[in-house]
C-alpha cells in the first residue's frame, strides 16, 4: 500500500531553485545545477543569486522570492550565516528544502544558533 502522505514533490519536483547558484564550475551549486541537469530532469530549474543575470544559460533570480511560481524543492548552498535568511525570506514560496551547507551547530555554539 502506497503511503498518501509522502511528499511527491520532494521525490518527483517539477522544479527545483538552487539557491546560491554560480558561476563557477569548482562550487558545489554549480555542480550540483550541472547535474541536476545532466540527470535528465525535465522540470523548471530555477538558479538563485543576486550578484548573477544568467547560469548556466538560465534566467537567475536575485532572490527565491522573485521567482513567481511555486518551488517544490530549493537546494541550499550557502554558507550557514546566509542559509537561515534565505530561507525566511522565500519560505512561502517553496514546498521543501535541501541544506547543503557547513557552519552550523559543527562549528560551535555561534554555529548552534543558527538553526
Amino acid at each position: 500500500m502506497v503511503d498518501k502522505s509522502t511528499p511527491d514533490f520532494f521525490f518527483n519536483p517539477r522544479s527545483i531553485a538552487v539557491v546560491g547558484a554560480s558561476l563557477n564550475p569548482a562550487k558545489l551549486s554549480h555542480i550540483v545545477m550541472k547535474s541536476i541537469e545532466e540527470a535528465g530532469f525535465s522540470g523548471r530549474i530555477y538558479p538563485v543569486n543576486p550578484t548573477h543575470t544568467e547560469v548556466l544559460g538560465k534566467k537567475c533570480y536575485p532572490h527565491l522570492e522573485d521567482i513567481d511560481d511555486e518551488i517544490d524543492v530549493a537546494i541550499f548552498a550557502l554558507p550557514a550565516e546566509k542559509v537561515v535568511h534565505e530561507f525566511e525570506q522565500g519560505a512561502g514560496n517553496i514546498r521543501g528544502a535541501i541544506v547543503i551547507s557547513g557552519g552550523f551547530s559543527e562549528t560551535g555554539k555561534d554555529g548552534k544558533l543558527l538553526y
